[in-house]
């Protein structure tokens, strides 16, 4: 799977609305944002759910060293990401970057696809970020399972 493929995809799930309440900081600030600002907001979702999807599965499970490791590499993604986004300077090689730490954090769910906590886990952590920001649950559900159907199921 490539992981620039995925970001794609998942821009496509979620819908330029969605990630805009992400991307300014004030929620009731409705403006257009570009394609780098809207992939760097779906970088960033990804890297919540798929933090959400190793915490899910525990450390007992994965190995202590590398559910750490793959946590913090997730960790520094979100932290990354979410600077350039407030401070308006994504850059194409960014989002390259960030998809190349992805598709490594990427390979970690499809091997545990079928546990239902973790995906559980994954979906919860990116429902409450939408919600915080201003999304309607309902919609919020409806794009965690988008992005687990993405991340899981292709």
């Amino acid at each position: 799977m490539q992981t620039e493929d995925l970001v794609e995809r998942v821009k496509l799930r979620v819908g330029r609305p969605a990630a805009t309440l992400l991307a300014v900081d004030d929620p009731t600030e409705r403006r257009f944002i570009g394609e780098l600002t809207f992939s760097a907001v779906v970088v960033y979702l990804l890297s919540h759910y798929l933090a959400g999807f190793v915490e899910g599965l525990g450390v007992k499970q994965l190995g202590q060293s590398h559910a750490k490791a793959t946590l913090k590499i997730l960790r520094k993604l979100k932290v990354e990401v979410l600077e350039k986004l407030r401070k308006d300077t994504v850059e194409p090689r960014d989002i390259d970057i960030a998809a190349k730490h992805l598709h490594k954090a990427v390979r970690l769910p499809l091997t545990w696809r079928d546990n239902a906590e973790a995906r559980a886990g994954a979906e919860r952590v990116v429902i409450e970020l939408l919600v915080t920001r201003g999304l309607i649950e309902l919609e919020a559900r409806d794009i965690a399972r988008a992005i687990s159907e993405e991340v899981l199921e292709r």
